[in-house]
């Protein structure tokens, strides 16, 4: 957890810059996921990924 902590402020940034954007694609992903037993989870999982394709000049 403390390395997640440790990235809020890019995640933040990030989504700042994003959202910034007159253009945004996204994709959503089904995932497998398992338990802690061993045994695939029952239900859906999902992963969405964003993105633009505007580059920042320097």
């Amino acid at each position: 957890m403390s390395a997640a902590d440790a990235l809020v402020p890019i995640y933040n940034h990030m989504k700042k810059e994003l959202l910034n954007r007159n253009y945004i694609q996204a994709d959503e992903t089904t995932l497998k996921v398992i338990n802690d037993n061993g045994k695939d989870s029952k239900s859906k999982k999902y992963m969405w990924l964003y993105m633009s394709n505007t580059i920042l000049s320097q």
